[in-house]
């Protein structure tokens, strides 16, 4: 593999796109290669390169890089924020989860709820935090106008998710149908519609 390391180096050396973009896939897999080791500024560079050309994990590594690897390059939040806010636009639920702890925790940048929110909404549609905090936002109205419908959206997907996770749900029959839920009712009255709906498969 270390020979093709070569090969696609010469290649993004010589301006080939595509090598370019693979760079990163084979620093970042190849990491405790010592052939395929080069220097930090070299590395920077060649994740620049892979970034501008629209590798999504290369842009999260170049944020990173921007926001914390001052012995790399200097500090430069704009660039950081520029890079992680791509990434996560395309799909990266971790990375905006990561500029939701940013923005609502005000590090390295000012503390925002309206930011905070926005990134807590791209990270739940994309899998990684959960409704229920979503849910709160709503709620209490942190970043957004309050809206006790959504709130209560957002409760019942984290409910649905939870119960149904838990072991032998599905096995027994007894996964949760989402119509069984009214949003209007709160979760007291949600237990009490299951406790029915599975007395009723016995």
């Amino acid at each position: 593999m270390c020979e093709g390391f070569k090969f696609y180096k010469k290649a993004a050396e010589l301006g080939n796109e595509r090598a370019k973009q693979r760079m990163y896939d084979f620093f970042h897999k190849y990491e405790q290669c010592s052939s395929c080791m080069v220097k930090d500024d070299e590395l920077f560079n060649w994740y620049r390169d892979a970034a501008e050309l629209g590798n999504s994990d290369a842009m999260i590594a170049l944020g990173y890089i921007y926001m914390y690897r001052d012995d790399v390059v200097e500090r430069d939040t704009t660039e950081s924020l520029k890079w992680y806010k791509i990434a996560a636009e395309n799909g990266h639920g971790f990375t905006a989860e990561r500029l939701f702890r940013l923005y609502s925790g005000g590090v390295y940048v000012e503390q925002s709820d309206s930011e905070a929110f926005k990134w807590l909404k791209k990270s739940v549609e994309n899998g990684r935090l959960s409704y229920e905090l979503l849910g709160d936002y709503y709620y209490q109205g942190n970043g957004v106008e309050k809206n006790y419908a959504e709130a209560m959206k957002c409760y019942k997907e984290d409910f649905v998710y939870c119960l149904n996770e838990l072991h032998g749900m599905e096995h027994y029959d007894l996964a949760i149908e989402e119509d069984w839920l009214d949003e209007e009712a709160d979760i007291k009255e949600w237990c009490s519609v299951l406790d029915k709906k599975w007395k009723e498969k016995g």
